[in-house]
């Protein structure tokens, strides 16, 4: 039977496979970040059980590229058998089965097909998407109880409204009722963008460690380098700036309508790709100029005074800078073309003295 390009790359021929010591060291970290996810996740800590998912669904990932034996197919199910046994939940068990390892093998897959971190990323989010999916209805099937989105509502409303100020007259609430309920609105429409971007975080964080992995145990020259930088694409960059310009033109969250909403969900979507990109690039700019220590100051400085604008600064920046590399070749060639004609004359397209990153 002849094996095309792509099976071969599958299953990395010629790629040596790890030690058995190392990969039961793996193994033993997987077991025990799963289990320790579904028994913290029954208790409802949920940033835990997020971050120890992240956590063994990449190591799960690289034992996959880097060990590729049957047996690891095994361990998802001793850890959901555990953690059953320890939460007593069988929704926490299905989650450790589901969750972890079907993400761990279409990374471990993308990874090895020379794919680079976005895809990787997208591929583990919506992984992780649809495997929740059934863990829901497991855990509703089961008694539990998943509240609506006017039972959020009411008790964000309810919260807000019970927050207070202190004045000279003593505590007055901090908010009017109808601004409670109008933010609790902005915030429960807001739920599917929140949703999405802890759920494209997750797969970052498991892709990223699952990377350093491969890197750690020295496999590295198995994956593109590419799969180590996350690259947003263009498209999102242009779809950000536009939500963000109708956001922005919302005069506050009590007069968005629909459309606001929807560009709110899409800011928040996209906003930790930019974000991160933003950051990346602005740290590359300074180091070329040999202003690191500047930009360290200036990102306290920023932190400290207001969060807020620190992150839209940053995001703008990822964003702008993804756009102007998108045209700044075509730009080029064009106005070269304008002028020169058919000259293939490229000297200046090779100075990159202006370039933000490179």
């Amino acid at each position: 039977m002849i094996k095309s390009p792509t099976m071969l790359r599958v299953m990395r021929a010629g790629m040596p496979r790890m030690k058995h010591a190392a990969a039961a060291l793996l193994m033993l970290i997987y077991t025990a970040a799963s289990v320790a996810s579904g028994a913290l996740g029954a208790a409802g800590s949920i940033p835990a059980f997020l971050a120890l998912n992240a956590l063994s669904t990449a190591v799960l990932a690289a034992l996959l590229f880097m060990y590729r034996h049957p047996v690891l197919y095994a361990f998802p199910a001793v850890s959901a058998a555990l953690t059953f046994v320890i939460a007593q939940s069988a929704a926490a068990a299905l989650a450790q089965l589901l969750l972890p390892l079907p993400a761990a093998v279409l990374i471990s897959v993308t990874l090895s097909l020379g794919a680079d971190k976005a895809r990787a990323v997208t591929v583990a989010a919506v992984s992780f998407a649809v495997s929740v999916l059934p863990v829901l209805l497991v855990f509703w099937l089961t008694g539990g109880d998943i509240p609506s989105f006017d039972a959020v509502n009411r008790s964000l409303a309810e919260f807000f409204a019970s927050l207070t100020t202190a004045s000279k007259d003593g505590p007055v609430p901090a908010l009017t009722g109808e601004a409670a309920a109008a933010l609790a609105r902005y915030i429960t429409l807001s739920i599917p963008a929140i949703v999405f971007a802890v759920v494209t975080v997750s797969a970052f964080a498991a892709v990223t460690v699952c990377a350093a992995l491969i890197d750690l145990f020295s496999f590295g020259e198995w994956i593109i380098p590419d799969a180590r930088v996350y690259t947003p694409s263009v498209v999102s960059a242009a779809l950000y700036l536009l939500a963000y310009t109708v956001s922005a033109s919302l005069v506050s969250f009590t007069s968005a309508d629909v459309v606001g909403y929807a560009a709110e969900n899409v800011l928040l979507c996209l906003m930790p790709a930019m974000m991160l990109w933003g950051v990346r690039s602005l740290y590359r700019l300074a180091s070329k100029h040999d202003k690191r220590v500047l930009f360290a100051v200036l990102t306290v400085m920023l932190l400290m005074i207001s969060p807020s604008l620190f992150l839209m600064f940053v995001s703008f920046s990822g964003a702008i800078s993804l756009i102007y590399y998108a045209v700044r070749d075509p730009v080029r060639r064009f106005f070269h073309h304008l002028f020169h004609g058919d000259d293939d004359d490229d000297d200046d397209d090779d100075d990159d003295d202006n370039d933000w990153i490179d």
